[in-house]
């Protein structure tokens, strides 16, 4: 019953989706942050950073504005109570559990956390185990404002070999073309526009033109990367399953070489899925994306963000689970 109870509590702990109180399809540059309130930012975030390694509630809050929100699409808006609650739980349920980005990425009062990844040690298994997920949080001074956090809540029983992945695997074949890359020579946020017009044209062809040659792909609860020509053979059977699926931009965020966007997907459930008959069933939900561009405007590194439990649970479906049995 423990087992249960703490997986439950990471899903729960990566589901939150929140929105950010900027107008729908707004794009921000890095250009109005002065590279001194960049740095500002940054510090202050490693600093939370530190305490929640440390596993210090107390200290961990002191970084969060008294009236700091954490969002959730299931459930009622999370306050700093709430939410310290929330990881006080984590901290006692995974001891040791550490909180790493590959990168934080400045804009206006914003910082974006580029692949964030919690290590948690699992001891009745012997193994530490990692979880990606995605944060935008705007700041307020030197403090933590608002928290939006975009995760999978299948993570956490795929890392621990419990369920298959709840999406269509990456295949090695696809009966689209994949042609050689063709640069664009667009800058990052009309290439994610660009990147978006294609993808909801499901024209797989011209998506493939999109990536660079050693581009790599990560999907959440995958936990590793694939290269171009398996991220191709995953999105085919998706178009399939989904094929009135499109995204919408709720806003964009935009650097020198980056773009990220949060993103409403809607679509009906018309073909067969990771094995299931179609289910007539429609799907919404919200989603985040974070794409880094080379001079020629060609995806180099695409990170997609989506909670699979939730299309999942709107179908009606159940993840196909894993043997334990040696």
């Amino acid at each position: 019953m423990k087992k249960a109870c703490v997986i439950i509590l990471v899903s729960a702990f990566l589901s939150f989706i929140p929105s950010i109180n900027v107008p729908a399809g707004q794009n921000l540059e890095t250009s109005k942050i002065s590279c001194g309130r960049a740095k500002e930012m940054i510090e202050a975030v490693h600093q939370a950073d530190d305490a929640f390694n440390e596993n210090d509630i107390e200290k961990y809050l002191t970084y969060f504005t008294d009236d700091f929100i954490h969002d959730n699409v299931s459930r009622s808006p999370g306050n700093k109570d709430e939410f310290g609650k929330r990881v006080a739980s984590f901290f006692e349920a995974f001891p040791g559990v550490r909180n790493y980005q590959k990168d934080l990425l400045p804009f206006e009062n914003y910082l974006v956390f580029d692949e964030c990844t919690f290590d948690i040690p699992i001891p009745d298994k012997d193994k530490t185990i990692k979880i990606f997920h995605m944060d935008i949080v705007e700041m307020k001074g030197n403090k933590l404002k608002v928290k939006t956090t975009f995760g999978d809540g299948a993570s956490m029983k795929v890392a621990l070999g419990l369920i298959e992945p709840p999406l269509p695997l990456p295949k090695s074949a696809t009966t689209a073309t994949i042609p050689n890359p063709q640069p664009t020579g667009l800058v990052p946020l009309k290439a994610q526009d660009e990147f978006q017009a294609r993808w909801n044209k499901h024209d797989l062809s011209s998506l493939a033109e999109m990536l660079d040659s050693n581009a790599e792909i990560l999907v959440s609860p995958l936990l590793d990367p694939v290269d171009r020509n398996a991220y191709i053979g995953w999105q085919e059977p998706f178009f399939l399953a989904f094929p009135d699926i499109s995204m919408t931009t709720v806003r964009c965020y935009g650097g020198n070489d980056w773009a990220v966007s949060e993103i409403m997907l809607k679509g009906t459930n018309s073909g067969p899925y990771i094995g299931n008959p179609s289910t007539g069933k429609k799907i919404e939900l919200k989603a985040g994306y974070l794409t880094r561009f080379d001079t020629k405007g060609l995806i180099t590194s695409l990170k997609l963000y989506i909670n699979s439990m939730v299309i999942m649970k709107q179908l009606g479906l159940e993840p196909v689970k894993i043997s334990t049995k040696q």
